[in-house]
């Protein structure tokens, strides 16, 4: 059931308050009801990704110290994740782990630079100044329900950098779970990163 695990998620952000996933937030004390951001949440989204005009605002906003989720993918994998509520009906896979996460895309779209920073920020987490990082604040494992494509800057040419990335997370005793698309079963059809990666638990549904 996840019980004394963290798991790290990365993606659109997450909406931390929904009542599916807010009691299973590590910044979340319960009893207190009281919320600590630090060490639990990280925004590597600074600006607008290139494929919207700077007339489009992101919802969110950038550089945001509190969980937010743009584009509402985020806290579905988290719900897919751990997802439960107070009454004890639960949807998630591991209802009694912890999650901590990072924003690694705006509106669906990230660049090489935002899903290396989320990486790298859940290796080490830091406060919500982006200081003092400590690798012990880090998740036992990572889900990433996402992919570089080559629009985003990922290609043949960069996938090393990334790949040396999952290598030091399993290194440092991390699982990085990977979705692997959604491109069907046959064969050849996981072809971005880093699900192709050899030190990715790559995952498909069906």
């Amino acid at each position: 059931t996840g019980q004394g695990v963290v798991v790290g998620g990365q993606d659109t952000g997450y909406e931390w308050d929904h009542p599916a996933i807010k009691e299973k937030y590590r910044g979340y004390d319960k009893t207190t009801q009281t919320v600590n951001h630090n060490y639990n949440w990280h925004d590597a989204i600074h600006e607008s990704n290139p494929v919207y005009p700077d007339s489009v605002k992101n919802p969110c906003g950038f550089n945001v110290t509190y969980p937010c989720d743009d584009h509402s993918h985020g806290t579905h994998t988290m719900g897919t994740m751990v997802g439960g509520d107070q009454n004890d009906i639960n949807i998630g896979i591991a209802p009694n782990a912890k999650w901590i996460g990072a924003r690694n895309m705006d509106r669906g779209w990230g660049k090489l630079s935002t899903y290396l920073e989320a990486f790298e920020w859940l290796l080490a987490p830091t406060d919500s100044t982006g200081n003092n990082p400590n690798p012990d604040a880090a998740p036992d494992v990572i889900n990433n329900s996402w992919y570089c494509s080559i629009e985003e800057g990922c290609n043949p040419s960069n996938w090393g950098i990334m790949d040396t990335v999952v290598n030091t997370l399993r290194n440092a005793g991390i699982v990085v779970v990977i979705s692997a698309g959604n491109s069907g079963g046959a064969c050849s059809t996981v072809t971005g990163p880093p699900a192709l990666f050899k030190n990715s638990y790559a995952i498909g549904a069906t």
